[in-house]
Order: structure tokens, then C-alpha cells, then sequence
């Protein structure tokens, strides 16, 4: 598995796209469920799945376990959300929690880690430097 984290509009997608021209199975999760997550190549807007737990982190979790477990070369793509100004919502600071508790479980599963900023990539976790 693979992991690519930045800020919104930093060029993960099409980073992943030119590194992988052949993956063309993507799934955005802003709409897709776990039998989709199973099936994808990529996951795209990956913040945007665990949202659609609605705060249930122990389905949440257990969704994300599914994921790891029957799709292990799958490569997620994550907006990196627990940055900036923390709202006043009690609900998207929770939002927030999660996302990263459950991107650390994540990435400590995955193989290759990088994050994007501008579309440059910096190697996180992964042997070798970042194509680009």
C-alpha cells in the first residue's frame, strides 16, 4: 500500500496518475463505500470516506480495516485536514481526530508514505526518492 497526503489541490491525484498511468480504478470517497474501496486502485479524497462515518470511529475503524486487509496494494489519497485553524464545531474537531488517528494506523501499514505540497513530493516512508 501506498499513502499520499497534502493539502487540498496539491497535485496528489495527478501525481499518483503519472507515476501509475496504468491504475485507472478510482474510487472518490466522498461517494463510495467499502465493497468500492475493495475494488479500487486508488482511493482519492480519502478524508471524505471516514466523513462519511458521521463520527462513528469504531465503524469507522472497522470500515478502514476492511480496506487495508482486502485491498493491500491499494494506494490512498489523503487531504491533510488537522492543519490550520481548529473550528469551533465540536464535530469537525472530532472530524479531525479521527482522520489522523485512523491515517496513523494507515500509513504505519503502508509500504511507500509522501506528501505533496505544490505537487513536489517529499518521501515520508519508502525506500528510494520521489519521482517528480
Amino acid at each position: 500500500m501506498e499513502v499520499y497526503v497534502g493539502g487540498r489541490a496539491q497535485g496528489k491525484l495527478d501525481y499518483v496518475r503519472g507515476r501509475y498511468p496504468e491504475k485507472g480504478r478510482i474510487v472518490f470517497g466522498e461517494s463510495a463505500g467499502v465493497e468500492d474501496c475493495l475494488g479500487a486502485e486508488i482511493i482519492e479524497h480519502f478524508h471524505l470516506f471516514v466523513k462519511g462515518f458521521g463520527g462513528n470511529s469504531e465503524k469507522a475503524f472497522e470500515a478502514v480495516g476492511r480496506i487495508l486487509e482486502g485491498n493491500p496494494q491499494v494506494i490512498i489519497l489523503c487531504d491533510e485536514i488537522g492543519c490550520g485553524i481548529v473550528p469551533m464545531e465540536k464535530e469537525e474537531r472530532e472530524y479531525r481526530e479521527l482522520v489522523g488517528r485512523i491515517m496513523g494506523m494507515v500509513v504505519s501499514r503502508a509500504e511507500r508514505v509522501e506528501r505533496l505540497v505544490c505537487g513536489i513530493p517529499q518521501v515520508l516512508k519508502g525506500d528510494g526518492k520521489a519521482e517528480g
